[in-house]
């Protein structure tokens, strides 16, 4: 597990259970983040926080509406955080019991109006609202208008992943090809291999 990738536009909208540093998009990450929103229910004991369970890094742009309940440093946006690094931006709705001094609470009018606040004055919008999606809460660029989801449904997994060989000689070029996904604009794929001595001499594993 690498906690140190980036995170940026991302949603969860599921019930999050853990124990400790548990968040609503992340739990513990060492790095910056950004463009984040939560409306599932978050649980655990110590560092629950609807957003991060622990921060880790400068995070901006993202709220949280979800219930979120724990023990010890429970947030409506963060469980715990540091003083080290910045947070900008950063808001929940003021009616959830789990207060937190670490972002503002809003009421859900002003939150549903936050879109404006949300792109700041980037040269591309990254957040937009719908009447019928979300309960007219922000939302990001890339969900489309009818679902929620990519494309208007969910995404799939990818399908028929396979490592190309050189025709000549029968050996891995390192180049892998794969199904599209259905209803995708973009997605990443990660392929992981390992290399043996058969496979060096062109043997089939």
């Amino acid at each position: 597990f690498d906690d140190t990738i980036p995170v940026s536009r991302c949603v969860n909208t599921g019930d999050i259970t853990g124990k400790t540093k548990v968040g609503g998009v992340v739990g513990d990450i060492i790095g910056a983040v950004s463009d984040l929103y939560n409306t599932g229910t978050v649980t655990g004991a110590e560092a629950v926080g609807g957003i991060l369970g622990y921060q880790g890094g400068d995070i901006s742009y993202a709220y949280n509406i979800g219930k979120v309940t724990g023990d010890k440093d429970v947030g409506a946006a963060f469980g715990r955080v540091s003083s080290s690094y910045a947070r900008n931006q950063i808001y929940y709705l003021d009616t959830l019991t789990a207060a937190d001094t670490n972002a503002e609470g809003i009421d859900s009018t002003a939150l549903r109006a936050l879109v404006p606040t949300l792109n700041g004055d980037r040269n591309s919008a990254v957040w937009k609202s719908s009447p019928s999606q979300n309960d007219g809460y922000p939302i990001f660029i890339w969900q489309s208008e009818d679902s929620g989801e990519t494309g208007g449904g969910p995404l799939q997994a990818v399908s028929n992943a396979v490592w190309q060989t050189n025709p000549s000689t029968g050996l891995l070029t390192g180049i892998a090809s794969w199904d599209a996904v259905p209803h995708a604009d973009s997605y990443t794929v990660v392929l992981w291999d390992y290399w043996s001595r058969e496979t060096e001499y062109g043997a089939e594993n």
